[in-house]
């Protein structure tokens, strides 16, 4: 039997029976429905708690280091410089360093400063709201270009762009202007400069709580992590500790065992779903005995009783994997804010909805094997004979 001929009589049996057909996809839509969700809701979730640690801590596999030297000040310099040599030599491109300071806002408030270089937002993924990040040309455009986060917005005098906002460090005031503001998942105001800016100035700053980040891949992280650290135990920097800081792994986890639940639970759904639609796969067989003795009367062979039968059954479940795809979509748009995580625009993912076409036309396979192999089955005489 030709394809085109295949699926003619697949569609002349399926429209010649709508409700039977609409019973049989409605069985397995449900399951079909709670695994895209389920998939749909994992990946986005994991994508918006990524972004979150991303933001707040640093990219995957992300160290910090930091500590006391002998002399009880802060990081010495030459341990954060001979770091940077180090990571350079071992190819590691997104690392930064960072000075941290304590500043008062003309508002009174009290607000965490960061100097920082322009490479520090490759370590850490902070997001854009206004403005821009820093570049290199803008130690020499502007005296003292900043960037502000969302909770130092009410801090400043204004928080627009281009406005000059006066902060002071110790005992010096710094007129700082605003050049970007960003979400960078700290709760806490905060300021990020450049220390190249703030080094320029005439301010005498105090001495600031120096750290290191880097990020670096999975499969190198404890072997640079065990390199820096001896290298600030030879410097005689005592106190001076290397450690993961993103908790990427255990989030990765807490997913896994998310996702987990939440598929067996549409494994169930979906397991009961076709048992509903095997029985009413294997009732039409029987309310069809009499025509598929003629089909065998007139030529048909087994295996296009056989194929003809199990192509039903693909189509039916294809169709209920795409209203199962479209039916996740709308549950998304309408279902509320989980949390941080808003899905009231999110896009369905295309892993779900790859999951969910698959596993329809697999079901379609697998559950309409036996309601075809029972109509090759057919005696073609008592059909014929059957009332």
């Amino acid at each position: 039997m030709r394809f085109r001929s295949l699926m003619a009589a697949v569609r002349d049996e399926l429209t010649a029976h709508p409700t039977r057909t609409l019973l049989a996809a409605a069985s397995v839509v449900v399951g079909i429905t709670c695994l895209v969700v389920v998939v749909a809701l994992t990946g986005l979730g994991e994508r918006a708690i990524r972004s979150d640690i991303e933001k707040s801590a640093g990219r995957a596999e992300t160290y910090k280091l930091d500590g006391l030297d002998t002399d009880g000040n802060f990081l010495s310099r030459k341990v954060v410089e001979h770091a940077d040599r180090r990571l350079a030599q071992l190819g590691v491109p997104s690392r930064s360093r960072y000075d941290g300071y304590q500043a008062i806002t003309s508002t009174g408030r009290s607000t965490d400063l960061f100097a920082v270089d322009p490479s520090y937002n490759h370590v850490r993924s902070i997001d854009l709201i206004a403005g821009r990040w820093y570049s290199s040309k803008d130690v020499r455009r502007y005296p003292v270009p900043v960037v502000i986060n969302k909770a130092a917005g009410g801090d400043l005098s204004s928080d627009e762009i281009g406005t000059v906002s006066v902060l002071k460090v110790g005992d010096t005031a710094i007129a700082a202007r605003v050049i970007g503001k960003v979400d960078d998942g700290r709760t806490d105001a905060t300021v990020y400069g450049l220390h190249e800016s703030l080094q320029s100035t005439s301010a005498t700053l105090p001495a600031p709580e120096a750290g290191y980040l880097y990020a670096i891949s999975p499969s190198g992280a404890q072997l640079v992590a065990r390199d820096l650290a001896r290298l600030a135990r030879n410097l005689e920097a005592s106190g001076v500790d290397v450690r993961r800081i993103d908790d990427s792994d255990a989030f990765q986890k807490i997913f896994r065992v998310i996702q987990g639940v939440g598929i067996g639970a549409a494994a169930i759904a979906l397991i009961a779903g076709s048992l509903g639609f095997l029985n009413l796969g294997l009732a039409s067989v029987q309310q069809r005995v009499r025509d598929f003795g003629v089909l065998r009367s007139f030529g048909a062979t087994r295996a296009s009783v056989f194929l003809t039968v199990l192509m039903e059954s693909v189509v039916i479940t294809l169709g209920a994997g795409i209203a199962s795809v479209g039916i996740s979509w709308f549950a998304l748009q309408v279902m509320p804010p989980i949390g941080s995580i808003d899905l009231g625009n999110a896009e369905l993912p295309g892993s779900a909805v790859l999951v969910g076409l698959v596993v329809s036309v697999a079901l379609g396979l697998l559950v309409g094997v036996i309601p075809a192999r029972q109509a090759t089955r057919v005696d073609v005489i008592d059909a014929i004979r059957t009332q």
